[in-house]
């Protein structure tokens, strides 16, 4: 079985705060939103070129609905 990375991180306080997007938060998913063959050349020299890191966003709802927390990230 072949190994990857994931991340796994809270949304409120690390992506946004309250209503407010954190400065540079979408510079960073951007980044991690590459290619590992991009990211990580060396560590997964066998990733498929279309390959990502996968993400998972966690949060404990903030007061709304997943959907909506989702659509405003």
């Amino acid at each position: 079985m072949r190994k990857i990375p994931a991340i796994f991180t809270d949304i409120d306080g690390v992506l946004v705060r309250g209503k407010w997007k954190i400065p540079r938060s979408d510079d960073a998913l951007k980044y991690i939103r590459q290619p590992l063959s991009t990211i990580l050349p060396d560590a997964f020299p066998d990733a498929k070129p279309d390959e990502k890191l996968p993400i998972v966003g966690l949060t404990n709802g903030g007061g709304c609905l997943e959907e909506d927390k989702a659509m405003s990230i």
